[in-house]
């Protein structure tokens, strides 16, 4: 996972040199994440840039790699990129919250803490209604999401029984 900061590590040469080190290094996958800024943290806002610019700067080097989109849903797009025989699959994330979206029981990965408590969204003091505190409410309603995306999705994801 790697957090991508406006102004830091955004602009054209350091994807440039990410990407080169990601390749040269034999990565074959990165997670970029948005910054997830609350309310609160208003002195962090300053380095949010949204996942679309960043789609748009990847796509902007395309010169330099193959690149072809594999997914996109509400909560990531992924890419293949490729240079000379080497490939790396890398996942564009978004991270805001997206309040009222129900985003959080359907798209995302079911995250159980050291607590063994569910946490369905990165904001722990952030429950915007739609977080299922439930571990068996929260494994139906991913189901459910899975099973009504297209049959190469469903099973590629859905990864904890029949």
């Amino acid at each position: 996972n790697s957090v991508l900061l406006k102004g830091i590590n955004t602009d054209k040469q350091s994807l440039i040199s990410f990407l080169d080190f990601l390749f040269d290094n034999n990565v074959k996958a990165v997670h970029l994440l948005e910054l997830l800024v609350k309310k609160d943290q208003k002195d962090f806002y300053k380095y949010y840039e949204s996942i679309e610019e960043i789609e748009k700067k990847i796509k902007a080097l395309s010169s330099m790699f193959n690149s072809k989109q594999i997914e996109k849903t509400n909560k990531k797009t992924v890419y293949i990129l490729q240079r000379d025989d080497k490939c790396i699959t890398v996942t564009l994330c978004r991270l805001r919250c997206r309040c009222g979206c129900s985003g959080c029981t359907e798209e995302n990965d079911i995250k159980i803490g050291a607590d063994m408590i569910l946490h369905p969204c990165y904001l722990k003091d952030v429950n915007c209604g739609n977080a299922v505190m439930n571990l068996e409410k929260a494994i139906k309603k991913r189901e459910e999401y899975l099973k009504s995306q297209e049959m190469d999705y469903f099973y590629n994801a859905l990864y904890w029984g029949k």
